[in-house]
C-alpha cells in the first residue's frame, strides 16, 4: 500500500473525520488568538515587556496545574474533556472577554484571559494524544499523528494569516469573538464521536484519587527508563519548536536588519517547511525506521542552527528556516514512538508532567530573551537550540540501547 493510500485509509473511520474537523477549528482559533492578543497588547500599550507577560500568563497555568490535569485526562472521558473544558470553556472566555474588551481598554483583562486560555489548553494536548490512541489502531498511529500535525500547521498558518485581515475588519476584540465561535464548532464536531468508536477496553476502574494517581504516574515514569528517555526527547524537541520563532524576531531585526515583510517571509518558510516535511518524513520513517529518521532530522536541525547563528543573508535565512521547518515535521514521529511504549492508562499523566517541565523551561527562555540580551547576543542564544539537539541525539542512541532491556 502506498504512502498516500495509507493516509487516505484513515478516513474510513467516521470518528476520525470529525476529530480532524475539530482539530482544524481549534488550530484556526489558536492562530487567531495568538496574533489577536499580541496585537492588542502592542497596539494599546506598545510594550514588548507586556507581550512577554501575556505569554507568561498563558504558559504558567500549565506548569502548575499540568500534572494534575493529566490525572483528569486518564480518569475522565477524553472526548468530554476536549468538548467542555478545552473547547467550550475557552470559547465562553473568548466571547465574554471580547465583549468586555470592546468597551474597556484593559491590559489586566488580557492577562486574565491568557491565564484562562492557558489553564484549559493544558488539558488539550494530553487529552488529544490519548483520544487519538482510542480512535486509531496502533499500526496506523504514525499516519494519524502526521495527518493531525499537518492539519494543525496549516490551520495555524491560515489562522495567523487571517488574523491581520480580521483585526482590520472587525477589530481585535471582534477577532476574539470569531475565535470563540471556532472553538464552539471544534467542540461540536467531537459530539459526533460516539463511545462505540473508541477503544476504551483498558479504562482504569480503580477509585479516583488525585494525589495517589499523580504519584502512580511519577512511579511509572521512574520505573520505565525508555519512557523517561523518549518523553525527554519529545520535551527537548517541543522546546526547539516553540523557541525558534521567539529567537527569530530579535535576530531578524538586529542581525539580519529585516523589515516586517522580510520577517514574515522567514516565518512563512518555517511553516511551509513543516507542511512539506509532514508530507514526506512519515514515508521516510516507514522505509528507514522511526529512530533513524529522528536522529537524521536532529542532526540536520543542529547543523542548521549552527549555520543560522553565523548567517547574515535574508535568502539563506529563509532556506535554513525552511529546512528547520521540514525537520520539525518529525514531531508526529516522536509522538508515535512515545505512544507505542506508554501504557495507555498513564498516557495523560506522563504527557502532562513533561508538558509542565517544558512550560517551565519556556518561561525561563522568555525571561532570558527579555533580560539576557544585554549580556548574551542573540546569535549565542541559538546555541541553546544546538544544545537541545545534541542532547536529543544522545538520548535517542541511549533509548535504542535501553529498549532492549526494558521492552515496555
Amino acid at each position: 500500500m502506498s504512502h498516500l493510500q495509507k493516509r487516505l485509509q484513515l478516513f474510513r473511520y467516521p470518528a476520525f473525520r470529525f476529530y480532524l474537523l475539530s482539530c482544524i477549528m481549534s488550530s484556526l482559533g489558536s492562530g487567531l488568538s495568538y496574533i489577536s492578543i499580541t496585537w492588542m497588547v502592542l497596539k494599546d500599550h506598545n510594550s514588548v515587556g507586556s507581550v512577554a507577560i501575556a505569554m507568561l500568563c498563558f504558559w504558567a497555568p500549565g506548569v502548575i496545574l499540568g500534572p494534575f490535569m493529566g490525572v483528569l485526562v486518564d480518569r475522565f472521558p477524553r472526548r468530554h474533556l476536549l468538548i467542555a473544558a478545552s473547547n467550550w470553556i475557552r470559547a465562553i472566555a473568548l466571547i465574554a472577554f471580547s465583549i468586555y474588551l470592546n468597551k474597556h481598554n484593559s491590559l489586566d483583562a488580557i492577562y486574565l484571559l491568557g491565564l484562562i486560555l492557558g489553564t484549559f489548553f493544558s488539558i488539550y494536548m494530553p487529552a488529544m494524544f490519548r483520544l487519538t490512541r482510542e480512535l486509531i489502531p496502533k499500526h496506523e498511529l504514525l499516519y494519524a499523528n502526521a495527518t493531525i500535525d499537518m492539519v494543525f500547521e496549516i490551520g495555524n498558518i491560515v489562522g495567523m494569516g487571517l488574523a491581520g485581515f480580521l483585526i482590520a475588519w472587525v477589530s481585535g476584540p471582534g477577532t476574539l469573538m470569531i475565535n470563540g465561535i471556532l472553538f464552539i464548532l471544534g467542540g461540536a464536531a467531537l459530539l459526533f464521536i460516539r463511545t462505540k468508536h473508541l477503544d476504551i477496553t483498558h479504562a482504569d476502574k480503580r477509585k479516583f484519587d488525585v494525589l495517589g494517581d499523580f504519584i502512580a504516574g511519577l512511579k511509572y515514569v521512574m520505573n520505565h527508563k525508555p519512557v523517561m528517555i523518549i518523553y525527554t526527547v519529545q520535551l527537548l524537541f517541543f522546546l526547539e519548536y516553540l523557541t525558534a520563532p521567539v529567537l527569530l524576531a530579535p535576530y531578524a531585526k538586529n542581525v539580519l536588519h529585516a523589515d516586517v515583510t522580510q520577517f514574515g517571509y522567514i516565518e512563512a518558510a518555517l511553516s511551509v517547511g513543516a507542511v512539506v516535511g509532514g508530507l514526506f518524513l512519515v514515508w521516510f520513517a516507514d522505509i528507514f525506521g522511526l529512530m533513524r529518521t529522528m536522529i537524521v532530522c536532529s542532526i540536520a536541525l543542529g547543523i542548521s542552527y549552527v549555520y543560522f547563528s553565523h548567517n547574515q543573508s535574508l535568502f539563506v535565512a529563509e532556506v535554513l528556516y525552511f529546512i528547520i521547518g521540514v525537520c520539525f515535521a518529525m514531531w508526529p514521529i516522536i509522538v508515535t514512538r512515545a505512544q507505542h511504549i506508554t501504557d495507555i492508562n498513564y498516557q495523560g499523566r506522563v504527557q502532562s508532567c513533561f508538558n509542565s517541565i517544558s512550560g517551565m523551561i519556556m518561561i525561563l527562555i522568555f525571561l532570558c530573551v527579555k533580560f539576557g540580551s544585554n549580556y548574551v547576543t542573540i546569535n549565542m542564544m541559538y546555541w541553546i537550540e544546538v544544545a537541545f539537539t545534541l542532547l536529543s541525539v544522545v538520548l535517542m542512541v541511549l533509548f535504542e540501547r535501553k529498549k532492549h532491556k526494558d521492552p515496555h
